[in-house]
């Protein structure tokens, strides 16, 4: 697969995530940080309300997506001319966690505007652009890092494994692999 596929097909799907991901983020934040139930949410901020923040989970997961795809790849590729193999699926993980973990550094500033935007409820900024210069004027630049360690325990193991079986599957019932080509 080239790297410009990857790019594109990686931000089609962080679009999808977006899509349909932004609205379970925002009501676990607010369950997470607030007493308000579901049925209290809906009836101060409405249907709309579960996509507050949005914006900035849609930049956060293509970003988060080009960059994991993308740089995996890369890896897998850079292993093949190296080796001249194709890496076996416990270096797949492997490159994989690599990718991911350089996917969660890339992305992890978005992540922090998007939960601190969900907490909120929707008070304050609604401009994540103005709400990261914010953060980082006045709590400095290492705030926008908040989470990072957890971050890149959970979200790299996950993705390398989701990458890895959906090769595996794609192989089993297809005889090859979209990311193959």
């Amino acid at each position: 697969m080239s790297l410009v596929w990857a790019c594109t097909m990686s931000c089609a799907a962080g679009i999808a995530t977006t899509i349909i991901g932004c609205p379970a983020e925002l009501l676990m934040v607010q369950a997470q940080t607030s007493d308000i139930t579901v049925r209290q949410f809906f009836q101060r901020n409405g249907v709309s309300g579960i996509y507050q923040g949005a914006s900035v989970t849609l930049w956060r997961d293509i970003g988060f997506n080009a960059t994991f795809f993308t740089s995996r790849q890369g890896f897998i590729s850079l292993y093949n001319r190296q080796t001249g193999d194709e890496p076996v699926n416990s270096v797949k993980f492997a490159i994989g966690i690599a990718a991911g973990i350089f996917a969660a550094v890339v992305s992890c500033p978005l992540d922090v505007v998007k939960t601190r935007m969900q907490e909120s409820g929707g008070a304050g900024t609604r401009s994540w652009p103005t709400l990261l210069t914010r953060i980082a004027r006045k709590e400095g630049a290492r705030a926008l890092y908040h989470g990072l360690g957890p971050r890149c325990l959970a979200v790299p193991s996950m993705m390398s494994l989701f990458a890895l079986l959906q090769e595996t599957m794609e192989m089993y019932f297809f005889g090859d692999t979209m990311l193959s080509h």
